[in-house]
């Protein structure tokens, strides 16, 4: 499904349970015609709540290469609501949880190959960053925290050596 909001910045989702979305790609929508996707530019902020045919849902994912190679974006703020970075090796059942497959690939990461992405604000709520998540971006221009939430660090999820982990 496609979200719009009020500063016309489009967002795409797909829906994990009756009341949860997922922020995913959105050259999936329009794969006959990729160029129709919208672009992403400057700061993204992700909502914590979409609304769709009158049904409110909260966005709990970011998935898989759902911001892959956005070269115009150079901050993100995900919001508390978030608790997955997901990749393709990850399978999210709704709040229930997670699931991860052990393939023997990485798969490609959420802001993967973000060249300009220099400043994170992480959720203090979650759990698992993937594969690959923020791979080829230059945010060791900043430092960026881990929540002491985080249960998983995926292979190459950060190229940065300005990572630290919040241990409360």
């Amino acid at each position: 499904m496609e979200a719009v909001f009020d500063n016309e910045t489009k967002m795409y989702f797909e829906i994990l349970s009756p009341n949860e979305v997922s922020v995913v790609n959105g050259e999936y929508y329009y794969q006959d015609n990729p160029s129709l996707a919208y672009i992403y530019r400057g700061e993204v902020v992700i909502p914590e709540t979409i609304s769709h045919l009158g049904m409110a849902y909260s966005v709990i994912a970011i998935g898989q290469k759902a911001f892959y190679g956005c070269n115009l974006v150079t901050s993100v703020f995900i919001p508390n609501s978030i608790r997955y970075i997901i990749d393709t090796n990850t399978v999210i059942y709704g709040s229930g949880g997670i699931s991860m497959t052990y393939a023997n690939t990485c798969g490609a990461g959420a802001f993967q190959g973000c060249n300009n992405l220099i400043s994170i604000r992480m959720s203090e709520n979650i759990r698992w960053i993937g594969d690959n998540a923020f791979a080829g971006c230059p945010c060791y221009l900043e430092t960026v925290t881990i929540p002491s939430s985080v249960i998983h660090v995926g292979i190459a999820a950060f190229d940065s050596e300005n990572i630290f982990f919040n241990a409360e």
